[in-house]
């Protein structure tokens, strides 16, 4: 951009006579143009013969180019990736996709941590573990009912709904669903509400907002205790020598950090 606003800047001609030098030789010109063609921009000789626009334009217009050809490319594996059933393609490069990771909505890292890789298709369920060779199945080792994967964990595992803390905070969440406006047609849908309610909510008014946020990480986090819970029942279940453990979890785990996150904040 320095050189195409300055017209006297001997890079110019530089740039122009070795614009079409082979790629290998290193010159900066060539690998130039190699990212124009990338990103679909006009070749950098066209753009030299053009009046410059303001610096600010000019960035915009390169930044909406990029977007564009990393969309294409993520929308193309979203549509055979089944890991990212869970995130609607239109928001994959929306700031409301990155927001529901955002700490300023309070819990811990480790919930958040934890919502990442529900979106993502990495939480380790049953559904992970055959995916990965861990398993022979997907069932649901708690209700033998569904395949285990997090729209199952989060909405329709009995096991789980079973939990008196886990229906509380469901109870919440979908009374605070009523009030804003908020439908879940189907499990699935009702799963993407949970993780990442800001594409959903049709209000600017930031503490509602702020208090959907909290109420939904607040049963994920009921979700993910109780699911490890039962895993650890049944691991103890297949060695009795770990029944010393019972109820003592390590430091640091799941029981400490729900706890904790359980408190007041700042902010109430």
């Amino acid at each position: 951009y320095n050189a195409w606003t300055n017209r006297n800047n001997p890079a110019v001609q530089i740039i122009k006579e070795t614009m079409n030098e082979k790629e290998h030789e290193g010159f900066w010109a060539t690998h130039l143009k190699k990212i124009c063609e990338k990103y679909r921009l006009p070749s950098p000789k066209e753009l030299l013969e053009l009046p410059p626009p303001k610096k600010e334009e000019w960035k915009r217009f390169v930044k909406e180019k990029i977007m564009r050809v990393y969309r294409e490319k993520l929308e193309c594996k979203k549509v055979n990736m089944k890991t990212l059933e869970l995130i609607d393609q239109e928001i994959l490069f929306n700031e409301k996709l990155s927001g529901c990771l955002d700490r300023k909505y309070g819990e811990s890292s480790k919930t958040i941590q934890a919502v990442n890789s529900m979106l993502i298709g990495e939480y380790k369920n049953e559904d992970w573990k055959l995916r990965n060779k861990k398993a022979v199945n997907d069932n649901c080792p708690n209700c033998r009912k569904e395949r285990e994967d997090v729209t199952h964990l989060l909405t329709s595992c009995p096991r789980i709904n079973s939990d008196s803390t886990v229906q509380e905070r469901r109870r919440r969440l979908e009374l605070l669903w009523k009030e804003l406006g908020l439908e879940s047609p189907n499990q699935m849908q009702a799963a993407k509400q949970i993780l990442n309610p800001l594409p959903h909510v049709q209000t600017n008014h930031q503490s509602k907002v702020w208090k959907l946020m909290r109420t939904s990480r607040s049963l994920i986090q009921a979700v993910i205790y109780k699911h490890a819970s039962l895993e650890d029942e049944r691991s103890r279940a297949r060695d009795p020598q770990q029944d010393h453990d019972a109820g003592e979890p390590a430091p640091g785990g799941p029981e400490e950090d729900w706890r904790r996150e359980d408190r007041p904040s700042a902010r109430g």
